[in-house]
């Protein structure tokens, strides 16, 4: 869940304001899934929050991608507020592969224990 399920393309240059977002698996305040495409210039703020409660193997919840499958992240800043159970970031909740440059998070990150 997020403004883009998966990106595989590009987006830029883009502002994203007082978000409330609210999902299970893979929330992130633009895109739910990162998939070989490139995020740069995005600012986003506001929250992200994971509903689930059974993330054992990680929710991949984050400020501005939930799991990052692979791409580059680039010249970003993420406010987002986040909370989830397992595999929680600021900026990405879970990497897999790909790089993230210069990019940084300002929100609060909780993260509560599974089980």
């Amino acid at each position: 869940m997020g403004l883009f399920g998966n990106v595989s393309g590009t987006v830029q240059s883009l502002s994203l304001n007082n978000l409330n977002l609210t999902g299970g698996y893979y929330v992130g305040g633009l895109a739910a899934e990162l998939s070989g495409g490139t995020i740069t210039n995005v600012l986003d703020a506001g929250s992200v929050t994971s509903s689930s409660t059974s993330c054992s193997s990680g929710c991949g919840v984050g400020g501005l991608v939930g799991q990052m499958n692979s791409g580059t992240i680039t010249s970003n800043e993420s406010s987002v507020n986040v909370s989830a159970y397992n595999s929680t970031g600021g900026l990405v909740g879970a990497i897999q592969n790909g790089a993230v440059n210069t990019s940084f998070s300002t929100g609060t990150v909780n993260c509560f224990r599974y089980g």
